[in-house]
Order: structure tokens, then C-alpha cells, then sequence
């Protein structure tokens, strides 16, 4: 669930399109330290961008490593996301 700005938890019929938890998958829990799993980007649709809010490291060959970043499994960081592909697509999917 997501919190809202008064930081009191939002019902699931708020959030239901925001989030998506696979607890059928194989590598379920991927990340054992986080609370409320959001597995709806379980390929981060942000590895690509350069800026792209989490906290990527990089291999001696340059390769980026999002081993350690939850910033897109995290339910507050939806909108965030969401606003960030739109801005990374804007002129490119609205023509």
C-alpha cells in the first residue's frame, strides 16, 4: 500500500493499479527487506535511463548493477516512475 501525504496507509481499491506482488515466482522475495514488494516493475523499465532515480553501482566493464536498488519495487516510487517514462518518451510515443 501507498502512503498518502498525511502518512496514513491508502486503501487497496486506491492503489490496486499501482502495485502487483507475485508471491508465485521462484525468486519471491527477490528483496527480503522491503515491506510491501511491488513486483509490477520487476524489470526495472528505468535501467536504461541514465538519471534514473535508484542507486545503480557499475562493473569493472562499465555494465550498470541494480542488484541493490528497490527504488522502482517500492510503492511510493510509482508515480515517480511513472513520471520519469513519461518525460523520457514525451514527443517520441505522443506523435
Amino acid at each position: 500500500m501507498d502512503l498518502d501525504q498525511q502518512g496514513g496507509r491508502m486503501s487497496l481499491s486506491q492503489t490496486s493499479s499501482k502495485i502487483f506482488t507475485n508471491h508465485e515466482c521462484e525468486y519471491y522475495p527477490c528483496h527480503t527487506h522491503i515491506h510491501d514488494i511491488n513486483c509490477l516493475f520487476c524489470f526495472c523499465p528505468l535501467y536504461y535511463f541514465k538519471e534514473c532515480g535508484g542507486n545503480p553501482s557499475y562493473t569493472s566493464a562499465n555494465i550498470k548493477d541494480c542488484t541493490g536498488c528497490t527504488f522502482p519495487h517500492h510503492m511510493k516510487n510509482y508515480d515517480e516512475v511513472i513520471e520519469r517514462i513519461k518525460e523520457y518518451t514525451n514527443g517520441v510515443c505522443n506523435k
